[in-house]
């Protein structure tokens, strides 16, 4: 059974995602509540969780009278007050309009390439809120409620044939109709003036595997298209909804909040380095969010976590993670630039609450300008600290990483590390450590300029008994086999895995900074020195779009930010590409399961910046987002 799912309403509505297909403005401004009219939607069903919308909607549409199909003879005609959308059915197809302006969809058939099975005859049959139009194999199906009409197609079986899964619309009527960049949606104009929006589109399967989806236009008609090889029925065609939007409650204009984003369990940590704290401009604070037990929904932060000795151009935020033992955030320009990293435990009792820290991490050798807290990362009872500016030797600033183990009686201030991670191969200025990633017993980190400006990742392994130990002997030196200078290969680094270890290595310069990410899958008998398992690219990347400027796993699943992508015209806005693993392991690939973006997207907001990735959602800074009209930063929820 396949599912596809839309719904058209008025460009003049807030934002909302929360169906495969989505209308809205082309500013970026999806559908959040009904545009202002004798029938707005219901106040409260905007302050729900975006995934529960659409359900709510649907339900509402069939309780309420205004939203009620009525037949008129062999055709049925339907009225969305709240939207201003009046919808015609007969049975060549489907006529929706919005004042003089208006959009025609006809069914024409539905197979693989060029091979179309032609619809059978069928009339619109009229139910409460819904239509249905029953092709054989195929029905077509709409639903109208607060939040627009839902066009949907249901295939109990799929089609004969090779290629990818198409469905045909023959689309008229006096509005034009544009893709969107990321192939998911259309803008549906009038003499230029958007009136309509159609985006959104994602499918996965019944082990809930994504499927690439995405759509065409072939001159009058409209192709939506699904890659369903492998994949298990029932099949269904779903967004990945946006749930939240973060920010800050006392945010000012270029606070970069949503520069760094971490995530653990319920909770969504959030770096503001550039945020003033007193009279300390660039002083850096973070932000704790927890998700309300109905799930994430719009919100301002629980908490605001501040350095007790904080100080100007600290940069405290520039770095942050989370795990069971607290939270840890980095303050790479704390006392001229030498750095530190401050860690944060939640309360026994009453959760999270605005607070300084419980413990402050430095290094006892460190010096001006290490860096010290430019990259952390927490696991378990273990620390990371980054210092990419390190010297290690006669002066030479070569980098190193800085392990912290808690003690018995919990985290405490101190100036000892437990060990210092090095590379013997390390040369000036490799930027060692510029990122770093922990799991259990296996730390990564990445070095941009190592190997010449090839960039490299090394991987450390705790030893087999007792604690982590200084050590310039890597495990193992993980690169590109299609490196070349200036990749940035290591600029961002991940791991996860239940299992085995998978390791994500983001090189953002590939191509002229088109970007790639390189995924590592850990071999049978541990880490050893070598290239990547396979290469992650995106379809739609351009030049200076700079995917692979962040990255997370879970180890099945990946995410990617590609903080430069341009999105219907708005330059810099940003973007990010979620991935699943195949059922055969990671392959090389530049087909993603979904672009994610910014309900409220623009220009310069560097959507992708960050991100993060736990089972259940996805998480994307964007620390120039646009509130307001001024540059607040914020941060989004996806639904994985």
């Amino acid at each position: 059974m396949y599912a596809f799912q839309k719904r058209l309403s008025a460009p003049t509505a807030a934002a909302f995602l929360a169906l495969a297909l989505l209308a809205g403005s082309a500013q970026g401004q999806d559908v959040d509540r009904a545009a202002k009219g004798p029938m707005p939607a219901p106040a409260g069903l905007a302050t729900l969780p975006l995934a529960a919308q659409p359900s709510i909607s649907r339900i509402l549409g069939s309780e309420t009278p205004e939203y009620q199909v009525e037949s008129a003879g062999s055709a049925a005609e339907a009225r969305n007050p709240g939207q201003h959308l009046a919808s015609y059915f007969t049975s060549t197809g489907v006529q929706v309009s919005r004042g003089t302006a208006s959009w025609e969809m006809s069914f024409r058939g539905y197979g693989r390439g060029g091979a179309l099975t032609p619809p059978d005859d069928a009339r619109p049959e009229a139910s409460s809120n819904r239509v249905e139009y029953r092709r054989g194999s195929l029905t077509e199906w709409y639903a109208n409620g607060p939040l627009g009409l839902e066009q949907g197609f249901t295939l109990n079986r799929a089609p004969a044939g090779t290629g990818p899964l198409t469905i045909a619309l023959d689309l008229s009527g006096n509005l034009t109709a544009g893709l969107n960049q990321d192939r998911t949606g259309l803008t549906l104009t009038a003499q230029g003036e958007p009136v309509l929006r159609y985006t959104g589109l994602s499918a996965y399967d019944a082990n809930g595997k994504n499927l690439h989806a995405w759509l065409e236009i072939a001159g009058q008609q409209l192709l939506i298209k699904v890659g369903d090889a492998h994949a298990r029925y029932p099949v269904v065609v779903d967004p990945f909804t946006q749930e939240a939007e973060l920010t800050a409650s006392n945010a000012t204009a270029n606070d970069y909040f949503g520069y760094s984003v971490a995530a653990s369990g319920q909770t969504i940590v959030v770096g503001a380095p550039e945020a003033t704290v007193g009279s300390n401009s660039y002083q850096g604070t973070a932000y704790v969010f927890v998700a309300a037990k109905t799930g994430w929904t719009n919100a301002t932060q629980t908490a605001q976590l501040t350095s007790s000795d904080g100080a100007t151009d600290d940069f405290f935020g520039w770095s942050v993670s989370i795990g069971t033992s607290g939270v840890v955030v980095g303050a790479f320009g704390h006392n001229v630039y030498t750095g530190a990293a401050y860690v944060f435990v939640e309360p026994t009792t009453g959760g999270w609450v605005n607070a300084t820290q419980t413990a402050e991490l430095t290094d006892t050798g460190g010096l001006d300008y290490d860096f010290f807290g430019y990259s952390v990362s927490i696991s378990g009872a273990v620390i990371a600290v980054g210092t990419p500016n390190h010297n290690i030797a006669t002066n030479t600033p070569a980098g190193a990483v800085y392990v912290y183990q808690r003690p018995t009686s919990g985290w405490a201030t101190t100036s000892k590390p437990n060990a210092q991670l090095t590379s013997s191969t390390e040369t000036q200025d490799d930027y060692f450590s510029s990122s770093v990633a922990i799991s259990g017993n296996t730390i990564v980190v990445g070095s941009p300029f190592a190997s010449s400006d090839l960039g490299a990742a090394y991987i450390y392994e705790k030893p087999a008994k007792g604690s982590w130990v200084s050590t310039t002997t890597y495990t193992a030196k993980l690169t590109a086999s299609n490196g070349v200078m200036y990749d940035d290969f290591g600029y961002s680094v991940a791991i996860g895995g239940s299992t085995s270890n998978t390791v994500a290595i983001g090189a953002p310069g590939v191509n002229t900074e088109t970007g790639a990410v390189y995924v590592f899958v850990e071999p049978t008998g541990g880490w050893v020195t070598g290239t990547q398992t396979a290469e992650v690219t995106s379809s739609t990347s351009n030049e200076g779009d700079n995917f692979g400027y962040a990255v997370a796993t879970t180890g099945t699943y990946l995410i990617v930010g590609a903080p430069n992508v341009a999105i219907s015209g708005n330059d810099l806005q940003g973007a990010a590409y979620l991935y699943a693993e195949p059922k055969t392991g990671w392959a090389t690939t530049s087909t993603y399961t979904g672009e994610l973006t910014a309900s409220d997207g623009a220009e310069s907001a560097h959507f992708g910046h960050a991100v993060t990735i736990v089972t259940s959602f996805s998480v994307v800074g964007a620390y120039e987002g646009t509130i307001d009209s001024e540059y607040l930063g914020a941060t989004y929820v996806f639904k994985n």
